[in-house]
């Protein structure tokens, strides 16, 4: 009897075929290999010389201590080791959207 009755199974599906691996392009010849390039930090643009003495143009983190100077942002200055940040009142005097003229909606 039991082999009068056949079983409905579903045929079993076959394993899916694996994409073949593609491999990442080649830098160019003299291009550092994977390695980002980092912009080298100009210190030399947070002070100035005036009258033989030595003036520094950003303000040095409270948190971090001398020799960390906080970052000048358009409406903020931040401490990049600290993250600590005090909020200005008026904008970065060498912003570049003073220079945009202000755009109205005509209709």
């Amino acid at each position: 009897m039991a082999e009068d009755k056949k079983e409905d199974k579903a045929p079993a599906k076959p394993a899916p075929k694996e994409a073949p691996k593609k491999e990442a392009p080649k830098p160019a010849a003299g291009a550092p290999s994977g390695k980002k390039v980092k912009k080298p930090y100009q210190i030399w643009k947070l002070y100035e010389v005036k009258d033989g003495k030595l003036i520094r143009k950003n303000k040095f983190s409270p948190k971090a201590g001398e020799g960390y100077f906080m970052a000048n942002h358009k409406d903020r200055l931040t401490c990049g080791k600290t993250y600590y940040m005090e909020k200005t009142d008026s904008p970065k005097e060498n912003s570049k959207t003073e220079d945009k003229p202000s755009v109205e909606n005509k209709k």
